[in-house]
């Protein structure tokens, strides 16, 4: 009886360190706020980023379009624009698309904007 061989396949994996949440926290209306977080390469191949989506215009990535090695980390820039926002909830998704087994992997932007404090 012959057994079917089943080959690994090596690809990139991606993840989003800490925990997929970028947490902005509290600040003021119109302010731009900017947060740093690492995605690795958990993967036996380089994992590359093809492109990322934010929910809404005043959210976007920056990051080296370079390849990811097996193992190793990067980091990639959050940055939200509260201007012209109003105060409240912050809640938006960024999605990034790459050539990992898992090929899209979002991350959730939060905070809360508040009004500063008038006399």
């Amino acid at each position: 009886m012959l057994a079917a061989a089943t080959a690994a396949v090596a690809e990139p994996h991606l993840v989003v360190l800490p925990d997929g949440i970028v947490d902005l926290g509290e600040f003021e209306e119109k302010e731009v706020q900017t947060r740093q977080v690492y995605i690795k390469n958990t993967g036996d191949e380089p994992l590359t980023i093809l492109k990322t989506f934010a929910s809404c215009s005043c959210t976007r990535v920056q990051y080296n379009h370079a390849p990811i090695a097996p193992g190793d980390s990067a980091a990639i820039t959050v940055i939200f624009d509260g201007r012209r926002r109003k105060p409240g909830a912050v809640r938006k998704v960024v999605r990034i698309t790459s050539n990992a087994d898992n090929s899209v992997v979002g991350m959730l932007v939060k905070g809360d904007i508040i009004r500063p404090f008038q006399k």
